[in-house]
């Protein structure tokens, strides 16, 4: 007999389904980032060329240079140069996707695949959902809102405009619930290759972000112990499938993993305990507070790379949506999967919003990484897979009431369901519509020419010592580095590294004295810089030596340009050369200390010499030099 077409006829069918599903969301994010894509240009235009987004973009580049220079894409020299390096792992590397885009980097450079991946995250997130919602539903509304209201939420919103790909690629979440519902309901399918498909995804979401693996794993624990609680006769048969399953996922993927966790527990540059210090918590009324234009004109905003007006909180989650939701209660097909995934949010909420409640298993590996407000992420999880089954049990009742009406009633049925679909949507998204700025506010970052030129490299394989100096506020740095194809490697860095015990970050353990002092001149703010006496002048020539040979760079358009062209001046004791907007000395040796004092410092740095030409000051510090020397 002939193979019946049936299945390969729906499986084309569904195929198609998602397709449009998946143009749907793309279509929504092209919305969000039209100034990028429309009106901008996705090789320059971007949210901001420091912060967070700085650091991603510099990782976008990263990884196909290592790749195609011969380098161990997990261990980078070009930051923390002649201090050990970086390690990926130890940070928000993205590695999967870097890899993924690296194309598109090679041909556009890393802003234009650093764009794309943001544009394409909700899509794989929302598509992901979509999915999930599936195990549900085959109401293709429900699920269409479930994955908009994940893909869309302020918690995405927010990582999105800052550049946090690590965690707005967030299918591992869905996709996991997809096939553990799967192993419950579903005895026919294999738990072996069930177990081999969560290995895969759990192998690409550790190349992602080590941090949603742990969020997801903490969230299927909870869900899982609550439903067999709940339920636990007759369940043996179920037990040995997700045992199956998961003994063949964790199996495989350790093995796979091996060398990656070896480097992250253990290896070169690994960082031991929370590198995030205290963690973020959310606040006990984010979640159903719009707080509308709340971050506008936010310093902190702009630290970590958005200037347009956002909000609102990353758990807001609107009155609307939690009151739809536990109405729904009432016409839920599967109660009892509705109880565990409601109380698996619960949970999660009342996690994220005090960290005290955080302390019994905080310090658990992995976990210790874990910032409480990221479990907004479960939380959101749960709340579209539970706003599907409202939507399919409200669906299913509407259907049999209408049955014996008449056509007209159930005209007006299916008008009414549509209208509190929308309603509860809208409830959800439009506070985020409202409180943004849409489409986002983008920018096109300025690069100092001499960065971009044969300037840093001019002698081969340069060495950069840059002010600005990134640290956690100033880290246009690696942005510019990237945007220059690593034509230099740069000491320091805005990157997670071992500090003075060679374990804990150096955030809280600086190994080097004279970094104090480099982002004291970097900071922009009203905090005087640091004062140049023999203690900070020995400290920094000290440290300019142990990194011979080195060029050193202080960028004029940074904040506090004019202090620190002249505090290095004074330290290195040589006229720097001016060019393409930055001062630059290219060291072989350190030569006498010239023992320049801060009030010689001051002096250079009062009008008319500060806005005179690019050399005044350093000219002014270097003769002053000489003359207070002379008479010393």
């Amino acid at each position: 007999m002939p193979r019946s077409r049936a299945p390969v006829a729906g499986k084309g069918r569904r195929a198609r389904t998602l397709g449009l599903v998946a143009a749907g969301y793309l279509a929504l994010s092209l919305f969000y980032w039209w100034h990028v894509w429309l009106t901008g240009h996705p090789t320059s235009s971007i949210t901001c060329g420091c912060g967070d987004t700085a650091q991603g973009v510099w990782w976008m580049e990263w990884t196909p240079w290592a790749l195609t220079h011969g380098h161990n894409p997990f261990l980078s020299q070009e930051l923390f140069s002649r201090s050990g390096g970086v390690s990926a792992l130890a940070n928000t590397s993205a590695l999967a996707l870097t890899l993924l885009f690296a194309p598109v980097t090679l041909l556009f450079g890393p802003v234009a695949s650093f764009n794309l991946a943001n544009l394409l995250a909700p899509v794989a997130s929302g598509t992901a959902m979509y999915a999930a919602a599936g195990k549900l539903t085959r109401l293709a509304p429900a699920r269409v809102a479930a994955g908009a209201l994940y893909a869309f939420s302020p918690f995405m919103l927010r990582n999105t405009v800052i550049g946090h790909l690590q965690l707005t690629w967030a299918f591992y979440p869905p996709l996991v619930f997809a096939i553990v519902m799967t192993l419950v309901t579903d005895p026919h399918r294999r738990p072996v290759r069930l177990g081999l498909w969560l290995a895969g995804i759990t192998i690409l979401q550790f190349f992602i972000g080590i941090e949603t693996l742990a969020l997801t794993a903490m969230a299927a624990g909870t869900s899982l112990g609550l439903g067999f609680a709940a339920r636990p006769r007759h369940q043996s048969e179920r037990l040995r499938r997700l045992a199956t399953a998961f003994a063949v996922a964790t199996g495989t993927a350790g093995v796979v993993l091996a060398y990656p966790i070896w480097l992250f527990v253990a290896g070169p540059r690994h960082v031991v305990g929370p590198v995030y210090g205290a963690g973020t918590s959310a606040t006990l009324t984010g979640i159903i507070d719009r707080g509308r234009g709340i971050y506008q004109g936010n310093a902190a905003e702009r630290v970590v790379g958005y200037f347009g007006a956002g909000g609102p909180g990353v758990n807001y989650l609107g009155v609307a949506l939690l009151v739809s939701l536990a109405v729904s209660a009432a016409v839920w097909r599967r109660p009892l999967l509705g109880a565990v995934m409601a109380a698996t949010a619960a949970l999660a909420w009342s996690y994220s919003i005090h960290f005290r409640v955080w302390d019994p298993v905080k310090s658990l590996p992995l976990i210790d990484n874990v910032m409480p407000i990221r479990l907004t992420l479960i939380v959101d999880a749960s709340a579209a897979l539970l706003l599907a089954l409202s939507i399919d049990g409200w669906w299913t009742v509407a259907r049999r009431r209408a049955s014996s009406a008449p056509a007209a009633c159930r005209r007006w049925a299916v008008a009414l369901f549509a209208a509190v679909l929308t309603e509860i949507v809208a409830g959800g998204l439009a506070p985020v519509a409202i409180t943004y700025t849409l489409p986002l506010t983008v920018t096109t970052p300025v690069v100092p020419p001499w960065l971009l030129s044969s300037g840093p490299a001019a002698e081969g394989g340069s060495t950069l010592l840059s002010l600005p100096f990134s640290d956690t506020v100033q880290t246009a740095t690696l942005f510019w580095q990237a945007k220059a194809r690593f034509s230099y490697s740069m000491i320091g860095g805005w990157q997670f590294v071992p500090g003075q015990d060679g374990k804990h970050d150096q955030i809280l353990s600086p190994f080097t004295g004279a970094f104090p002092i480099l982002t004291g001149l970097s900071q922009d703010s009203d905090e005087p810089a640091p004062s140049l006496t023999a203690a900070t002048a020995s400290t920094l020539r000290l440290a300019l030596r142990s990194w011979l040979p080195l060029v050193v760079a202080v960028v004029q358009q940074s904040p506090g340009s004019a202090e620190s062209v002249g505090f290095m001046t004074a330290v290195i004791g040589e006229l720097p050369s001016f060019a393409g907007g930055v001062w630059s000395w290219r060291l072989r040796a350190l030569g006498p200390d010239r023992n320049v004092s801060e009030a010689t410092l001051q002096q250079c740095l009062t009008e008319p010499i500060a806005t005179g030409p690019a050399m005044a000051i350093p000219d002014c510090v270097l003769s002053l030099g000489v003359v207070e020397s002379h008479f010393a």
